[in-house]
């Protein structure tokens, strides 16, 4: 996830969330999930369409692409660790953003 700014990471983790089970995600579930607005995440879409991580055509559903995947695999066991905690999935999902935002480089 190295260059990535924050916001990708944001949206790439809430997209790979809600895709877990190989399923296409919509991009009105990712605005939802982040916070978002429908506009917002599709400008986004198109950086990471641009970067390799997902795929998307226009007006079409998101699939997250193999590097996608194992992108946000790197960081998926930090949000597992905190819902071990007794956290709530929203609450774990913004702690993690804020980890994101303050960086760990380590795992990469």
């Amino acid at each position: 996830m190295n260059g990535m700014t924050y916001s990708q990471k944001k949206y790439l983790f809430a997209i790979y969330k809600l895709g877990q089970n190989g399923e296409e995600v919509k991009s009105s579930e990712v605005a939802r999930l982040v916070g978002v607005s429908k506009a917002s995440t599709a400008a986004m879409a198109v950086k990471l369409c641009e970067s390799g991580y997902i795929q998307k055509e226009h007006y079409g559903q998101i699939v997250l692409t193999e590097n996608g995947v194992i992108t946000a695999e790197k960081h998926r066991k930090i949000y597992h660790y905190l819902t071990a905690f007794g956290l709530t999935p929203w609450l774990c999902l913004h702690l993690f953003y804020v980890m994101i935002l303050f960086g760990f480089a380590w795992l990469n």
